[in-house]
């Protein structure tokens, strides 16, 4: 992808298609975290991008982003070392 090419809708789709192509990634959030809905019927894993503050430079502008992901602890917590594997 080239620079020209380079908007928000892109780098957005780009992260989707991460998040879609993952084998164990079941669900797609861009956002800030506050804005994150997550319902009992929600598929984990789930993958967050959440904007970071940008940079502005003479000739552009540097977008940062933090990725979390999202996966659901079971009540007992047999699953915690799973989880904690697969998400370091």
């Amino acid at each position: 992808m080239s620079q020209e090419q380079l908007s928000l809708t892109n780098i957005i789709n780009y992260f989707a298609g991460l998040a879609a192509n993952h084998k164990q990634i079941n669900s797609f959030f861009y956002g800030p975290k506050w804005d994150v809905s997550v319902s009992e019927t929600a598929i984990y894993p789930i993958m967050l991008v959440i904007p970071q503050t940008s940079k502005l430079r003479k000739d552009s502008i540097v977008l940062r982003h933090k990725i979390q992901i999202l996966d659901q602890v079971s009540k007992d917590e047999t699953n915690l070392n799973v989880l904690l594997s697969d998400n370091f």
